[in-house]
Protein backbone atom coordinates (compact mmCIF):
# COMPACT_ATOMS: atom_id res chain seq x y z
CA UNK A 1 0.00 0.00 0.00
CA UNK A 2 1.43 3.37 -1.01
CA UNK A 3 1.65 6.20 1.52
CA UNK A 4 0.79 9.70 0.24
CA UNK A 5 2.30 12.75 1.96
CA UNK A 6 0.39 16.04 2.42
CA UNK A 7 1.47 19.61 3.30
CA UNK A 8 -0.28 22.93 4.05
CA UNK A 9 1.09 26.30 2.95
CA UNK A 10 -0.32 29.48 4.53
CA UNK A 11 0.00 32.70 2.52
CA UNK A 12 -0.47 36.11 4.22
CA UNK A 13 -0.57 39.62 2.85
CA UNK A 14 1.07 42.34 5.03
CA UNK A 15 -0.26 45.87 4.50
CA UNK A 16 2.50 48.45 4.75
CA UNK A 17 2.61 52.27 4.59
CA UNK A 18 3.01 53.37 1.01
CA UNK A 19 3.21 57.17 1.51
CA UNK A 20 2.38 60.01 3.90
CA UNK A 21 1.40 63.51 2.77
CA UNK A 22 0.59 66.51 4.94
CA UNK A 23 -2.16 68.90 3.85
CA UNK A 24 -2.78 72.44 5.16
CA UNK A 25 -5.86 74.58 5.47
CA UNK A 26 -5.66 78.31 6.38
CA UNK A 27 -8.91 79.85 7.52
CA UNK A 28 -10.34 82.55 9.77
CA UNK A 29 -9.80 82.00 13.49
CA UNK A 30 -13.49 82.71 14.06
CA UNK A 31 -14.51 79.58 12.16
CA UNK A 32 -14.83 76.14 13.73
CA UNK A 33 -12.07 73.57 13.38
CA UNK A 34 -12.47 71.83 10.00
CA UNK A 35 -13.40 68.14 9.75
CA UNK A 36 -11.09 65.50 8.26
CA UNK A 37 -11.23 65.34 4.47
CA UNK A 38 -13.23 62.50 2.98
CA UNK A 39 -11.56 62.23 -0.42
CA UNK A 40 -8.08 61.48 -1.70
CA UNK A 41 -6.70 63.97 -2.51
CA UNK A 42 -8.69 66.36 -0.32
CA UNK A 43 -10.85 68.98 -1.98
CA UNK A 44 -11.74 72.50 -1.00
CA UNK A 45 -8.94 74.76 0.21
CA UNK A 46 -6.66 71.98 1.48
CA UNK A 47 -3.13 72.26 0.01
CA UNK A 48 0.06 70.21 0.35
CA UNK A 49 2.09 73.48 0.38
CA UNK A 50 2.59 75.01 3.80
CA UNK A 51 1.76 78.76 3.70
CA UNK A 52 4.03 81.28 5.41
CA UNK A 53 2.77 83.72 8.00
CA UNK A 54 1.54 87.05 6.63
CA UNK A 55 2.20 90.04 8.93
CA UNK A 56 -0.95 91.07 10.71
CA UNK A 57 -2.89 87.90 9.88
CA UNK A 58 -5.24 86.55 12.56
CA UNK A 59 -6.03 83.33 10.66
CA UNK A 60 -5.39 79.84 12.00
CA UNK A 61 -3.46 77.20 10.08
CA UNK A 62 -4.67 73.57 10.35
CA UNK A 63 -3.04 70.42 9.04
CA UNK A 64 -3.81 66.74 8.59
CA UNK A 65 -1.67 63.79 7.43
CA UNK A 66 -2.89 61.48 4.65
CA UNK A 67 -1.45 57.98 4.94
CA UNK A 68 -1.73 55.72 1.88
CA UNK A 69 -1.18 51.97 2.44
CA UNK A 70 0.21 49.35 0.10
CA UNK A 71 -3.24 47.90 -0.52
CA UNK A 72 -4.30 51.35 -1.82
CA UNK A 73 -6.46 52.13 1.18
CA UNK A 74 -5.88 55.45 2.93
CA UNK A 75 -6.71 57.34 6.12
CA UNK A 76 -6.44 60.90 7.49
CA UNK A 77 -5.12 61.87 10.92
CA UNK A 78 -7.01 64.17 13.27
CA UNK A 79 -7.00 67.81 12.18
CA UNK A 80 -4.53 69.82 14.30
CA UNK A 81 -3.44 73.47 14.69
CA UNK A 82 0.01 74.33 13.36
CA UNK A 83 2.13 75.32 16.37
CA UNK A 84 4.76 76.94 14.12
CA UNK A 85 2.16 79.25 12.57
CA UNK A 86 0.77 80.16 16.00
CA UNK A 87 4.30 80.92 17.25
CA UNK A 88 4.90 83.24 14.30
CA UNK A 89 1.59 84.97 14.97
CA UNK A 90 2.41 85.41 18.66
CA UNK A 91 5.88 86.79 17.84
CA UNK A 92 4.37 89.32 15.44
CA UNK A 93 1.78 90.43 18.00
CA UNK A 94 4.49 90.91 20.64
CA UNK A 95 6.59 92.92 18.21
CA UNK A 96 3.61 95.11 17.39
CA UNK A 97 2.88 95.62 21.10
CA UNK A 98 6.50 96.62 21.70
CA UNK A 99 6.38 99.03 18.76
CA UNK A 100 3.16 100.55 20.06
CA UNK A 101 4.71 101.00 23.49
CA UNK A 102 7.77 102.64 21.94
CA UNK A 103 5.57 104.95 19.87
CA UNK A 104 3.59 105.88 22.96
CA UNK A 105 6.78 106.57 24.91
CA UNK A 106 8.06 108.72 22.07
CA UNK A 107 4.85 110.68 21.80
CA UNK A 108 4.63 111.11 25.58
CA UNK A 109 7.95 113.02 25.57
CA UNK A 110 7.46 114.80 22.27
CA UNK A 111 9.23 118.12 21.75
CA UNK A 112 6.70 120.71 20.60
CA UNK A 113 7.80 124.08 19.25
CA UNK A 114 5.54 126.99 20.12
CA UNK A 115 3.82 128.58 17.14
CA UNK A 116 2.98 131.97 18.69
CA UNK A 117 4.55 134.97 16.91
CA UNK A 118 4.72 137.43 19.80
CA UNK A 119 4.83 137.52 23.61
CA UNK A 120 1.58 136.07 24.83
CA UNK A 121 0.05 134.03 27.62
CA UNK A 122 -1.80 131.90 25.03
CA UNK A 123 0.79 129.28 24.11
CA UNK A 124 0.16 127.17 21.00
CA UNK A 125 1.82 124.36 19.05
CA UNK A 126 1.29 121.34 16.80
CA UNK A 127 1.35 117.81 18.24
CA UNK A 128 1.87 114.48 16.45
CA UNK A 129 -0.46 112.63 18.87
CA UNK A 130 -4.24 112.52 18.56
CA UNK A 131 -5.17 113.20 22.19
CA UNK A 132 -3.69 114.45 25.45
CA UNK A 133 -3.62 111.66 28.03
CA UNK A 134 -3.46 111.79 31.82
CA UNK A 135 0.18 111.56 32.96
CA UNK A 136 1.60 112.54 29.57
CA UNK A 137 4.88 114.46 29.48
CA UNK A 138 5.56 117.15 26.89
CA UNK A 139 8.71 119.14 26.15
CA UNK A 140 7.62 122.59 25.02
CA UNK A 141 9.94 125.21 23.48
CA UNK A 142 8.85 128.77 24.10
CA UNK A 143 9.67 131.12 21.16
CA UNK A 144 8.46 134.24 23.00
CA UNK A 145 8.23 135.04 26.68
CA UNK A 146 4.91 134.89 28.48
CA UNK A 147 3.07 137.88 29.86
CA UNK A 148 1.76 138.80 33.29
CA UNK A 149 -1.46 136.98 32.42
CA UNK A 150 -1.73 133.33 33.48
CA UNK A 151 -0.48 131.06 30.69
CA UNK A 152 -2.49 128.41 28.86
CA UNK A 153 -1.43 125.83 26.27
CA UNK A 154 -3.65 124.87 23.33
CA UNK A 155 -2.23 122.20 21.00
CA UNK A 156 -3.44 121.31 17.53
CA UNK A 157 -3.74 117.50 17.44
CA UNK A 158 -2.82 115.14 14.62
CA UNK A 159 -6.49 114.43 13.92
CA UNK A 160 -7.21 118.11 13.31
CA UNK A 161 -8.84 118.93 16.65
CA UNK A 162 -7.30 120.79 19.58
CA UNK A 163 -6.71 120.12 23.25
CA UNK A 164 -8.42 123.34 24.23
CA UNK A 165 -6.65 125.88 26.42
CA UNK A 166 -5.05 124.00 29.34
CA UNK A 167 -3.97 126.04 32.36
CA UNK A 168 -0.20 126.00 33.03
CA UNK A 169 1.03 125.94 36.64
CA UNK A 170 4.48 126.07 38.23
CA UNK A 171 3.21 124.14 41.25
CA UNK A 172 -0.12 122.91 42.60
CA UNK A 173 -1.86 126.29 42.65
CA UNK A 174 0.46 128.96 41.20
CA UNK A 175 -0.19 129.82 37.56
CA UNK A 176 2.74 130.31 35.19
CA UNK A 177 3.15 133.85 33.84
CA UNK A 178 6.61 135.28 33.07
CA UNK A 179 8.52 132.51 34.82
CA UNK A 180 9.97 131.06 31.60
CA UNK A 181 12.14 133.16 29.30
CA UNK A 182 11.97 133.04 25.51
CA UNK A 183 14.08 130.33 23.90
CA UNK A 184 13.79 127.93 26.84
CA UNK A 185 12.53 124.36 26.80
CA UNK A 186 10.14 123.48 29.61
CA UNK A 187 8.89 120.06 30.69
CA UNK A 188 5.11 119.94 31.12
CA UNK A 189 3.24 117.09 32.82
CA UNK A 190 -0.48 116.84 32.19
CA UNK A 191 -2.89 115.56 34.85
CA UNK A 192 -6.60 115.11 34.26
CA UNK A 193 -9.40 115.08 36.86
CA UNK A 194 -6.91 115.10 39.70
CA UNK A 195 -7.06 116.41 43.26
CA UNK A 196 -4.02 118.42 44.39
CA UNK A 197 -3.89 119.71 47.93
CA UNK A 198 -7.62 119.11 48.27
CA UNK A 199 -8.47 121.11 45.14
CA UNK A 200 -9.98 119.30 42.13
CA UNK A 201 -8.66 120.08 38.64
CA UNK A 202 -10.16 118.88 35.36
CA UNK A 203 -6.90 119.67 33.56
CA UNK A 204 -3.56 120.62 35.13
CA UNK A 205 -0.29 121.25 33.24
CA UNK A 206 2.65 121.49 35.62
CA UNK A 207 5.81 123.20 34.37
CA UNK A 208 9.04 121.77 35.79
CA UNK A 209 11.30 124.82 36.18
CA UNK A 210 14.30 123.13 37.78
CA UNK A 211 17.51 123.13 35.71
CA UNK A 212 21.30 123.25 36.07
CA UNK A 213 23.33 125.07 33.42
CA UNK A 214 27.10 125.10 32.77
CA UNK A 215 28.69 127.74 30.59
CA UNK A 216 30.37 125.10 28.41
CA UNK A 217 34.06 125.70 29.08
CA UNK A 218 35.99 122.94 30.80
CA UNK A 219 37.93 125.28 33.09
CA UNK A 220 35.01 127.48 34.04
CA UNK A 221 33.57 127.42 37.53
CA UNK A 222 30.33 129.36 37.04
CA UNK A 223 27.05 127.50 37.37
CA UNK A 224 23.55 128.91 37.04
CA UNK A 225 20.88 127.30 39.21
CA UNK A 226 17.18 127.84 38.75
CA UNK A 227 14.53 126.06 40.76
CA UNK A 228 11.12 126.89 42.14
CA UNK A 229 11.93 125.29 45.51
CA UNK A 230 15.51 125.87 46.61
CA UNK A 231 19.07 126.82 45.63
CA UNK A 232 22.38 125.41 46.87
CA UNK A 233 25.38 127.58 47.78
CA UNK A 234 28.56 125.91 46.55
CA UNK A 235 31.84 126.31 48.52
CA UNK A 236 34.00 129.18 47.33
CA UNK A 237 37.26 128.10 48.99
CA UNK A 238 39.86 125.48 48.08
CA UNK A 239 38.02 124.16 45.02
CA UNK A 240 40.39 122.90 42.36
CA UNK A 241 43.51 123.13 44.57
CA UNK A 242 45.48 119.92 44.14
CA UNK A 243 45.77 117.82 47.30
CA UNK A 244 43.36 119.91 49.32
CA UNK A 245 39.98 118.94 50.66
CA UNK A 246 37.37 121.09 48.87
CA UNK A 247 35.15 120.89 51.96
CA UNK A 248 37.87 121.93 54.41
CA UNK A 249 37.50 125.23 56.23
CA UNK A 250 39.77 127.05 58.72
CA UNK A 251 36.88 127.37 61.12
CA UNK A 252 33.77 125.38 61.86
CA UNK A 253 30.74 127.52 62.58
CA UNK A 254 28.02 125.20 61.37
CA UNK A 255 27.60 123.43 64.71
CA UNK A 256 28.68 119.99 63.45
CA UNK A 257 30.83 117.74 65.61
CA UNK A 258 33.53 117.62 62.90
CA UNK A 259 35.71 120.45 61.66
CA UNK A 260 34.79 120.01 57.98
CA UNK A 261 32.82 122.45 55.92
CA UNK A 262 29.67 120.98 54.36
CA UNK A 263 28.27 123.14 51.56
CA UNK A 264 24.90 121.42 51.78
CA UNK A 265 24.41 122.83 55.29
CA UNK A 266 23.68 126.12 53.58
CA UNK A 267 20.35 125.82 51.76
CA UNK A 268 18.63 129.05 50.86
CA UNK A 269 14.84 128.69 50.42
CA UNK A 270 13.42 130.74 47.56
CA UNK A 271 9.66 131.32 47.49
CA UNK A 272 9.53 131.96 43.75
CA UNK A 273 11.62 130.76 40.77
CA UNK A 274 14.84 132.69 40.53
CA UNK A 275 18.22 132.33 38.86
CA UNK A 276 21.52 133.17 40.51
CA UNK A 277 25.14 132.65 39.51
CA UNK A 278 27.74 131.28 41.91
CA UNK A 279 31.53 131.16 41.55
CA UNK A 280 33.02 127.84 42.66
Amino acid sequence: MAIKASSTITLSCVVDVWSTTRYYLLQSSTLARPAKPTTNPPGGSWSDTEPGYTAGSTNTLYFTDLTVFSDQTWAYSMVSVSSAYEAAKAAYNKAQAAQSAADQALSSTECIVGTQTASTSAWTGNASFSSLADGQTILYWLPYAGTSTAATLNLTLSGGGTTGAKAVYINATTRCTTHIAAGNMVQLVYRENVSIGGTAYTGHLTANLGKLEFDGTESASTFAIQDAAFSFVFPSENVGNSGEDPFASPSDDDGDADDGYNPFDEVIPTPAPTQQTYKV
